[in-house]
């Protein structure tokens, strides 16, 4: 299981370049930018170069294919239609297991799911297809999820843990004042749910970073329903950190 925690953009940059034994007049040449304080300004992630040249950033100095899967996660950048459906093929194999596996972007929105897991989120094929946000199956009064979870009394315990965990991912991934953009229209969408604000408003940055310490491993994040706990896997199997399989398993169960 990969680490969500990684270097910011312009750390990246500057890896890249002195891996490649270059100057910064050397890469400003070869990125045809006329300033050599515009490079030094990406380095110290004083500036995030807007898409085109962020593109001919990662291509002329040789980012991986890794790097650029985690240089498009940190800008905030979401996948295309065409890299979604390139992906979920790809990973459909890897949820044909018995328990509930999903395959999910970075923000949290199920691009498909085995039929544990729609099973395990009350979800319809109909509901599937619209590609749901985890989140606002859990606020939506209309998702047969949150019908569920309020009706087994478990509701406001469970969205306090994943508004922490969505959170917390989202400090880590976007939390250099880059890319928060992409958040925007979901959070909108959630913000319609008075229950949902003031959840959302009570857990803030330094709530967060309270609770992180005393959960310090990312990937395996707990969620509590009456049939009792379970533990969430994140797994990253492709090189585009954007796109993640998820495993929900019984609490103190693992799979490698």
């Amino acid at each position: 299981m990969r680490s969500i925690m990684g270097p910011s953009f312009g750390t990246l940059v500057r890896n890249v370049r002195k891996r490649a034994g270059w100057t910064q007049g050397e890469c400003c040449l070869l990125l045809e930018l006329s300033d050599i304080n515009s490079l030094s300004d990406i380095e110290r992630d004083e500036r995030l170069p807007e898409g085109p040249l962020r593109m001919k950033v990662m291509k002329r100095l040789g980012f991986t294919r890794e790097e650029q899967g985690w240089a498009h996660l940190i800008c905030g950048e979401m996948p295309t239609e065409e890299e979604i459906t390139r992906w979920t093929q790809a990973l459909s194999e890897h949820i044909q297991i018995e328990v509930p596996a999903l395959i999910t972007d970075f923000v949290w929105n199920i691009l498909d799911a085995n039929k544990p897991a729609r099973d395990f989120f009350h979800l319809q094929p109909a509901e599937l297809a619209e590609r749901p946000n985890m989140l606002e199956l859990v606020v939506d009064p209309k998702s047969g999820f949150c019908r569920y979870l309020r009706g087994v009394g478990c509701w406001e315990q469970f969205l306090r843990e994943r508004i922490f965990q969505f959170k917390l991912e989202q400090f880590i991934h976007l939390g250099r004042g880059t890319g928060d953009t992409c958040l925007h229209d979901l959070i909108c969408r959630l913000f319609r749910h008075d229950e949902f604000v003031d959840a959302w408003l009570k857990l803030d940055e330094v709530a967060v970073r309270v609770m992180h310490r005393s959960r310090p491993l990312l990937g395996w994040n707990p969620m509590n329903l009456p049939a009792g706990s379970y533990q969430v896997l994140i797994d990253t199997v492709i090189d585009d950190q954007r796109f993640r399989r998820e495993i929900i398993v019984p609490w103190g169960q693992r799979r490698d």
